[in-house]
Formats: structure tokens, sequence, C-alpha cells
């Protein structure tokens, strides 16, 4: 099977912004964090605020399921770099796992060898991150089932919710996310 992923269904974000002190859980970076540049002038960091974020349905492989998450900018051109922040949450908003940040995994991610990249954004244009887990249950490994995702851009403050369809089915055992890249796949070059 590919380790290409493919559209199946498209989720529709929750636009609830979560605070900044909550955003060190979901793995963001404090506003004063690297700042991600392009070749030439730099870009400033991408805002939560102007960014269109949502999760759409990758392929899976064996037990292995997904999401790419998508950051289309709706404001003037920045940048994103490293890693989003992704929580998995109860129903009442409680953090129950959070995802290790990881270069691939068994459904994709950065090609080995390359670095993370710095990601210009122009306006309109879309970064993606794949966020994979295992639907357990896996002897050994705590996996819970969470009705909503806390998505927090790399370096970014302020955080949104996100509820994919089918998330509250299936455990999230090993949960990862791979970093930012260019197009709407979540795979690097």
């Amino acid at each position: 099977m590919g380790r290409s992923q493919m559209a199946v269904g498209a989720v529709v974000i929750v636009a609830a912004s979560i605070g900044a002190g909550q955003a060190a859980g979901a793995g963001g970076q404090p506003a004063g964090a690297a700042r991600a540049g392009a070749t030439g002038a730099a870009a400033p960091r991408c805002e939560t605020s102007e960014l269109r974020i949502t999760a759409v349905l990758a392929s899976p492989g064996l037990s292995h399921h997904g999401y790419v998450l998508r950051f289309q900018n709706r404001g003037t051109p920045c940048a994103l770099s490293g890693y989003p922040g992704v929580d998995g949450l109860s129903a009442q908003g409680h953090r129950l796992v959070s995802a290790r940040r990881t270069k691939r995994g068994y459904l994709g991610g950065l090609k080995p060898g390359r670095p993370i990249p710095h990601v210009r954004l122009a306006h309109g244009k879309t970064a993606s991150a794949l966020l994979e887990y295992v639907d357990g249950p896996v002897p050994g490994l705590f996996c819970p089932r969470v009705s909503s995702l806390k998505v927090t851009p790399p370096n970014a403050i302020t955080s949104v919710r996100l509820s994919p369809n089918g998330l509250a089915s299936e455990r999230l055992c090993d949960l990862q996310i791979h970093p930012v890249v260019a197009g709407a796949t979540g795979e690097g070059t």
C-alpha cells in the first residue's frame, strides 16, 4: 500500500481559540520562539487567527490511521516551521494525550535525511502536517478515546479545537505529529 495520503473526508474546524496558558500543553512554543524564514527576507510567523486550520483523513495503512492537518493562510505572507502541538481532549475539554513529535512514521512525514523545512505561506497558500496513530487497544500503551483535537500551529500561542467525524470511535495509541511541510498532503520532499 502506498504511503501517500488521499483525502477520504474533510472536517470543519470548531473555531474556538484556546488561550496562551494552554498552548504549551499542545506543544505550542512561546511567541518569542524562532521565526521561520524563506530565502530572501524573513516573513513573520503565522498567527493562529490568520490561519484556516482543518483536518482531512489520511489514507490508512494496516492499523495506522491519521489526519492531514492543513494550515491555509488567510492573511499577509507569513512562515511556519517545526511541529504543531496536538492534544487529544475529552468531551469536557481535558487533555488525555499529547502527540509525540517525530519526523516520520508509518503513514509518512519527512523523507529520510531531510531537515525540517521553513515554509513561507503567501495569502491563500497551504502548509500541512501529518498526525498519525495506531487504532488500539495495544497492550502496554495508553490508548484513550478522544472527542476532539486541540491544534496549536508551530510557534503560536493560541489553539483551535477540531472535531473530525469518527474520531471518538477510535483509540489513539502512539499518537505522533510530523513537521509542517509545504502543500496539502503532509508529505515532505
